[in-house]
């Protein structure tokens, strides 16, 4: 069972490392980094896919190597406010994500309701098949949240539902204080697994239309950095914490449920429908009628 469990968990990496080997590079971005006869070719690659007739008439201009993004225009006045909020609120985010990886298991197995419950044991416990069960319905909160995600993304916008998200998300930590019963527990698990998920899509919504193309890729790189740091210290910190005192815990995830809030309401630029840019405020791809 294990061995079939890390199969089937495996099989979406493997089809992404496959789909590596298949897919084209982004043209806008090859076409900023200045490799046109890729850009074209992708651009081809992508037309076929779709059954679409390729236009030979559109022609492709090539920016010199002064002109292409580098990790300062990510910091420079025009971005700097963007790129630190970005970073601060995927941060808190994706330590209450990476978090919850490592509380989740202990809290089912301990049957943890609210910080003044009981305190935690010290050996180690097998989970029941109740306790996988409540685990897996909890993380497919992530599942619910993507799709909630792109819907308010493509017809509301960014900015409100982010705002709402990370606020929601701050509450649903501080309840994990209080104790009604294990089911209510769970079900405030499944919620912040849910609001932190949404959080996270719109977050990425952002981030990719915000910045240039030529940039787009060092922008990602850099707040996916600091949302990773956060994971990292959060999978260590928590379980650590848990230990010594599960209030300790659950303060943890409220602090940046809290962060992530404030940054959400500090951050004030819409998005949606947005016209990306490829450089500073010139376009790529001409099309020659």
């Amino acid at each position: 069972a294990v061995v079939s469990t890390q199969s089937t968990g495996a099989l979406p990496a493997l089809v992404s490392a496959i789909a590596l080997f298949i897919i084209p590079e982004s043209p806008r971005y090859l076409v900023a980094s200045g490799d046109r006869e890729r850009a074209m070719e992708a651009l081809r690659w992508y037309f076929k896919w779709n059954k679409v007739e390729f236009p030979e008439t559109w022609k492709l201009r090539i920016h010199d190597a002064l002109q292409r993004g580098n990790m300062k225009e990510i910091l420079t006045p025009k971005y700097r406010r963007e790129t630190i909020l970005l970073s601060i609120m995927y941060f808190g985010n994706l330590y209450i994500i990476f978090g919850l990886v490592v509380f989740l298991p202990i809290a089912l197995t301990e049957g943890f309701c609210g910080t003044a419950a009981k305190k935690p044991r010290l050996d180690c416990q097998k989970p029941s098949q109740a306790d996988l069960l409540a685990y897996v319905v909890i993380t497919s909160a992530s599942i619910f949240a993507c799709i909630l995600g792109l819907v308010v993304g493509k017809f509301i916008g960014r900015k409100i539902p982010l705002r709402i998200f990370t606020f929601s998300l701050f509450i649903l930590t501080c309840t994990l204080y209080i104790c009604i019963s294990q089911f209510v527990t769970q079900v405030l698990f499944f919620l912040t697994k849910f609001a932190s998920a949404a959080a996270n899509v719109i977050i990425w919504f952002i981030i990719l239309e915000i910045y240039p193309t030529v940039v787009r890729n060092t922008a990602t790189g850099f707040v996916n950095f600091w949302g990773k740091f956060g994971g990292a210290i959060s999978a260590a910190l928590v379980y650590f914490l848990y230990y010594v005192n599960p209030f300790l815990s659950v303060t943890s995830f409220v602090i940046n449920g809290f962060i992530s809030f404030v940054a959400s309401m500090f951050f004030d630029k819409e998005t949606k429908d947005l016209l990306l840019e490829d450089t500073l405020g010139e376009s790529q791809v001409e099309n020659e009628s």
